[in-house]
C-alpha cells in the first residue's frame, strides 16, 4: 500500500553519559557509555477506516564487565467508524535485561543493583463528538512495571563507576528492593464548548493502585491483586471561560468618550 510509511532509526552514544538523577544524591552521578540502538516504525494511512502503527527498537551496551540489552515494541491500531466516532488501542512492551540502577540507601550511600525490568502498558481510548461543540471521551489504561534485582549489589564510586560489594548481597538489605508496581485508570469526560474558547467539562475517574516487592508474580496474579485494592472515585466539573481583552478595552474606551 503506497499510503504506508516505513522508517529505520539507528543511534549510537559512544561517549560517556553522566546521569545525575539515578544516584538520588546531590552532586553524584552514574556513568554509562558505548550504547547502541536500532529501531523502526510503520504507520499506515490515517484517512482510511482502519490504520495501525507498529514500532520496535533494541539497544545494548558495549561496556566491559556488562552484558545488558533491551527491546521494546508497540502496536497501536485505530478504527474511525465515522466522522464522529474514533477508537484506538495501544499495547506497549518494554523488556530490559541486566539493567543497572539505584536500589536503596545504606548509611546514606546510594546502592546500585543489576536488574531485569519489564514494563507492560495496555490502553484504550474512544472519542465521540456529537457535533463541533459537544464531545465524549473515554480512557482506559493499565500500567504494569516490575523490577527484579540480582543478588549482588554495587557501591557507586566518586568517579561514577560501580564496584561490586561482596559483603552486601540483596538478602542482607533492610528491605527488599524488588518492585511490582501496577495501576488502573478509567477517565470519562464530557466537554461542551458553549462559547468561542470557553468550555464546561465534567469528569469521572476511578483509579486502582498497587505497589509491592513481589516482582516474580505473573501478569494474571498481579492483575487480580490490583482489583482487590480499594478503588478511588473522583468527580469534578471545570469551567473555562475566554475573555476577549480587546472587547473589554473597547467598552471602557466608548464610555470615556
Amino acid at each position: 500500500d503506497a499510503s504506508g510509511l516505513v522508517s529505520r532509526l539507528v543511534g549510537e552514544q559512544l561517549q560517556k553519559q553522566f546521569d545525575f538523577f539515578e544516584p538520588r544524591v546531590e552532586d553524584r552521578f552514574f556513568i554509562t557509555e558505548n550504547q547502541t540502538r536500532v529501531g523502526g516504525f510503520i504507520s499506515t494511512n490515517y484517512n482510511r477506516t482502519f490504520a495501525i502503527n507498529l514500532r520496535a527498537r533494541t539497544e545494548t551496551f558495549f561496556e566491559e564487565g556488562r552484558e545488558s540489552y533491551s527491546y521494546e515494541f508497540r502496536i497501536r491500531p485505530r478504527v474511525r467508524f465515522n466522522d464522529f466516532f474514533l477508537m484506538e488501542y495501544n499495547f506497549n512492551y518494554d523488556q530490559r535485561i541486566n539493567d543497572r540502577g539505584f536500589s536503596t540507601f545504606v548509611e546514606g550511600e546510594p546502592i546500585f543493583g543489576e536488574r531485569d525490568r519489564q514494563i507492560l502498558v495496555n490502553s484504550i481510548s474512544a472519542n465521540y463528538n456529537f457535533n463541533p461543540f459537544h464531545g465524549l471521551n473515554l480512557q482506559l489504561r493499565h500500567y504494569w512495571d516490575t523490577v527484579l534485582y540480582d543478588e549482588f549489589m554495587y557501591n557507586l564510586k566518586p568517579d561514577g563507576r560501580l564496584i561490586e560489594n561482596e559483603n552486601l548481597p540483596k538478602s542482607a538489605l533492610a528491605s527488599n528492593p524488588d518492585i511490582n508496581f501496577s495501576t488502573w485508570n478509567l477517565d470519562l469526560n464530557y466537554s461542551w464548548q458553549f462559547a468561542p474558547g470557553s468550555f464546561l467539562t465534567a469528569l469521572y475517574r476511578n483509579q486502582l493502585f498497587s505497589n509491592n516487592s513481589e516482582a516474580q508474580n505473573n501478569f494474571e496474579t498481579t492483575f487480580n491483586n490490583l482489583f482487590q485494592q480499594d478503588i478511588q472515585h473522583t468527580v469534578s466539573v471545570r469551567l473555562q471561560y475566554f475573555f476577549d481583552v480587546n472587547t473589554v478595552k473597547s467598552v471602557f474606551t466608548s464610555e470615556e468618550i
